[in-house]
């Protein structure tokens, strides 16, 4: 089977986040999402008008109205004890000691690997709160943590030409 070459791989997309030394890559990066949702208002429907007959009555589709637009990133990675930069340690002394909690972060391709085909890169950045950090200690295997960021207010989307 032929392989697609403008499928953009998993692997050359991961999350970059600002905890106060500038925006930074978190390494050895296992999984990222981003997930984007609205809330919704279904309207509601109405019994048929007197006037139209039994003939005309037939089905009311819903219809809704966004009341507001979320996102929110989640990524896992590998522990490590070291000082790689961006890691676990730097992110528990985030959460501990930020009376905010608040993160620039980006979701975006990695520019950095020359390697990809695809003809653009994806940034998708915004403000948001560090929610939720999960230090996972396994019996056997490595060590990993898990982050979430909930979006505090929008989220910009932009694409940049890759250059080589």
């Amino acid at each position: 089977m032929a392989q697609t070459t403008n499928v953009l791989e998993g692997k050359l997309t991961g999350v970059w986040l600002d905890i106060g030394n500038g925006l930074e890559y978190f390494r050895c990066q296992t999984d990222a999402q981003l997930q984007l949702t609205a809330s919704t208002t279904e309207n509601d429907t109405c019994k048929p008008d007197q006037t139209d007959g039994a003939e005309n009555v037939g089905l009311s589709w819903v219809t809704r109205t966004v009341d507001s637009k979320d996102w929110q990133i989640t990524f896992s990675a590998k522990a490590f004890l070291d000082s790689l930069g961006a890691n676990q340690s730097a992110l528990a002394q985030f959460f501990i000691n930020s009376s905010t909690l608040e993160v620039e972060a980006e979701f975006a391709t990695n520019a950095n690997f020359a390697s990809h085909s695809h003809p653009v890169d994806d940034f998708y950045t915004g403000t948001g709160l560090l929610t939720g950090l999960t230090i996972n200690g396994p019996e056997s295997g490595d060590s990993t943590y898990d982050v979430t960021i909930d979006g505090n207010g929008p989220l910009t989307f932009e694409q940049v030409p890759h250059t080589t």
